[in-house]
């Protein structure tokens, strides 16, 4: 054979050899493109899946603190009550006046009627004491219930934040 034959035969290959890597490069620059775009829109999925979740643990966490000042300034309110009438019938128990007149009826002329209560003055003493109580403990018990309540919803924010900060720095190099 002839040396200008295999020379030939050598660009020939080398040509074809070229072409395939170049063919290959731009295949993988095509893939790379793509994968970077839907890298993209992967950020941005979760950017806005962020913000959804943060703007719904507001309005959640908003909803829970006005539930909590409606029924602190309802309880406030019944207590208030409660403290201002036990105060006056303490008072009225210790100046000596019939104090059980302004919370009790007489005593009825027919023993059968079902229609009143009477009670002792120890025996008022020691309910009114008990329904204080109780209204103070299910006030604690309902401030525990609302601070449960919101919890989920602040770690679900914490959550969010961190997705969306991830977003926003995975595009940067």
């Amino acid at each position: 054979m002839n040396l200008l034959a295999i020379g030939g035969t050598a660009i020939a290959i080398l040509v074809a050899l070229l072409g395939l890597q170049t063919w290959r490069l731009d295949s993988a620059q095509d893939e790379l493109a793509g994968e970077r775009a839907r890298f993209v829109a992967f950020t941005e999925q979760v950017r806005v899946a962020g913000e959804r979740a943060e703007q719904a643990a507001k309005e959640q966490t908003a909803k829970n603190e006005e539930l909590r000042k409606r029924k602190e300034k309802d309880h406030a309110k019944a207590l208030a009550s409660l403290d201002a009438q036990y105060a006056a019938f303490r008072l009225r128990v210790r100046a000596g006046n019939d104090a059980t007149r302004s919370f009790l009826r007489a005593s009825t002329a027919d023993p059968g009627a079902d229609s009143r209560v009477e009670y002792s003055r120890k025996v008022l003493d020691r309910e009114i004491t008990d329904a204080v109580r109780e209204l103070r403990e299910g006030f604690e018990r309902l401030r525990g219930e609302v601070a449960d309540d919101s919890e989920p919803y602040d770690r679900a924010t914490e959550v969010a934040r961190t997705a969306r900060d991830w977003a926003l720095r995975a595009g940067r190099p």
